[in-house]
């Protein structure tokens, strides 16, 4: 398939697509107008956070690697069209927005009644400081590797590969301290449990939402996605293999048009 076909596959597909992009925002709202309507973060561990805005980041440089050629195709299709092309690393764009605007706000309605809430709060704040140099650190990695490897080389997948172990590995563990503030506290405190009854049934629909019959590399990354709010042991790990291919999704549909292999297929450099 050209990136010309893509309103072929965009059209059976594209209202799931933006029901699952609008779907993850929507699934936060009950979040975001908890910690408003109570005005504190009580009860939100602010080092699950850490680990689920830390785990986003490194599926999104792992998707935008993965699907980097597939965003190439962009050049030859409408912004529309593109838009649908895409909405399956756009549901991970959205998660991790999500999740870095809950961590925001769990440090802007911390409040010190005392000395032990002071502390948590400047280890809370140490830790926000930690994430931001982690994402730089490995945005800077990615945009160092593309610039010296290039597109599609065995080091820039081999970085990918990295980040979605960790990815993997950050998932399975992300939820304890929740679970233990929550135990400690015996209540759920500003924390939403409509936030997690909508997100668990929409994780499964964005894996199956995935699997079609040309299955990308972001499946294994959206499948670590739905995993977030269950503690499932997964593995995101592109199932390409280094061999020498050029991805149907980005081949010219037009002589001399320049062609864009997917960077699972391509030959290692």
């Amino acid at each position: 398939m050209s990136c010309s076909d893509l309103q072929t596959q965009a059209t059976s597909s594209v209202a799931v697509g933006m029901f699952l992009v609008y779907g993850t925002l929507f699934s936060y709202l009950p979040q975001f107008r908890k910690f408003l309507t109570r005005r504190t973060s009580e009860g939100v561990s602010h080092i699950t956070c850490f680990f689920t805005c830390s785990m986003n980041t490194c599926l999104v440089i792992n998707a935008t690697v993965l699907q980097w050629n597939a965003i190439s195709c962009c050049q030859h299709a409408s912004a529309w069209l593109c838009n649908v092309g895409l909405l399956s690393l756009q549901v991970i764009y959205m998660n991790c927005f999500c999740n870095l605007l809950v961590y925001s706000q769990w440090w802007l309605f911390f409040k010190c009644p005392d000395d032990k809430a002071r502390r948590e709060l400047f280890v809370g704040r140490t830790m926000l400081l930690c994430f931001a140099a982690f994402a730089m650190v490995l945005a800077a990695v990615a945009a160092i590797l593309f610039r010296v490897a290039g597109v599609g080389s065995r080091a820039l997948n081999i970085y990918a590969t990295i980040l979605g172990i960790i990815a993997a590995i950050v998932v399975t563990i992300q939820l304890l301290p929740q679970i233990w503030a929550t135990f400690k506290l015996k209540s759920a405190g500003s924390y939403s449990i409509a936030m997690l009854a909508m997100q668990t049934p929409g994780s499964f629909a964005v894996v199956v939402f995935q699997v079609r019959p040309e299955p990308t590399p972001l499946l294994c990354n959206n499948a670590a996605v739905s995993a977030e709010h269950r503690g499932i042991h997964t593995h995101v790990i592109p199932h390409c293999r280094g061999q020498a291919h050029t991805h149907a999704m980005c081949q010219s549909p037009h002589p001399g048009m320049q062609q864009y292999p997917h960077p699972c297929y391509a030959t290692p450099r």
